[in-house]
């Protein structure tokens, strides 16, 4: 049975989407900006590693004018990682520390 959480720890387990969590925390980015940031990967792959976190609830994609997709990171709860909520997974409701 995979549970909610268990999506969230598949998403954090990889390096490159925790450095693109990190990367979102301090701004949304395009999803090009996001594979300037990455020279070792494609865009493809960026937007694979974008589909990973947005099924697990860490990131929201969204297009926007010219743009293939701008992201922003948040919490379970709605709210920016950078309004004061984590990105620690839960079984239960998010643990937002704002």
């Amino acid at each position: 049975m995979v549970t909610d959480t268990d999506t969230v720890w598949k998403a954090l387990a990889d390096p490159t989407r925790r450095a693109i969590l990190d990367l979102l925390r301090e701004r949304a980015h395009t999803t090009g900006e996001l594979s300037g940031a990455f020279p070792s990967l494609t865009r493809f792959a960026v937007m694979k590693h974008l589909g990973v976190l947005e099924e697990a609830g860490l990131v929201v994609v969204s297009a926007r004018g010219g743009s293939a997709g701008t992201t922003s990171t948040g919490c379970r709860c709605g709210r920016p990682t950078n309004a004061g909520c984590d990105r620690t997974p839960t079984a239960g409701p998010s643990r937002c520390s704002g």
